[in-house]
C-alpha cells in the first residue's frame, strides 16, 4: 500500500506544480520509513484517492516551502513530520484542532 500512497502523493504534488518533489517522493523506497509514515497517515483517513493531506498541514506541500526547495533529506524529514504518522504515534481524533504553531512545534520536536 505504501507504493500506492507514494504515487498518489506524487500526483497531488504534480497537480500543484511541485514536480521535482513529486519525482522525489515517487522514487522513495516503498518499504522505507518515510513511505510507511505517509501510508499510516493516509490509512488514518481511509486511503483517499486522490491523495488528501491529513490536515491543513498540506499547505506546506502546496505553498509554503516545497515549491521553492530542491528535494533533500532534511526537508523530507520535515514533510514526514508534518504529513506522516510515525510508528506508535497516536492518530488524530475528530476533535483535535491543532493550531499551526503547535503543528510546527511538534514537527520540530521530532527532528531533534
Amino acid at each position: 500500500m505504501s507504493a500506492i500512497t507514494l504515487r498518489r502523493m506524487a500526483a497531488y504534488l504534480r497537480a500543484h506544480g511541485v514536480d521535482a518533489w513529486a519525482d522525489y517522493i515517487e522514487a522513495l523506497p516503498p518499504n522505507g520509513e518515510a513511505a510507511r509514515a505517509f501510508e499510516r497517515s493516509q490509512a488514518e483517513i481511509g486511503h483517499p484517492d486522490p491523495f488528501r493531506p491529513r490536515t491543513d498541514r498540506g499547505l506546506f506541500m502546496r505553498r509554503y516551502g516545497l515549491p521553492e526547495i530542491e528535494p533533500n533529506e532534511l526537508t523530507l524529514k520535515v514533510l514526514v513530520a508534518l504529513e506522516g504518522l510515525q510508528d506508535g504515534e497516536p492518530a488524530l481524533g475528530p476533535d483535535d484542532a491543532l493550531s499551526p504553531a503547535s503543528i510546527v512545534a511538534r514537527a520540530l520536536d521530532r527532528l531533534e
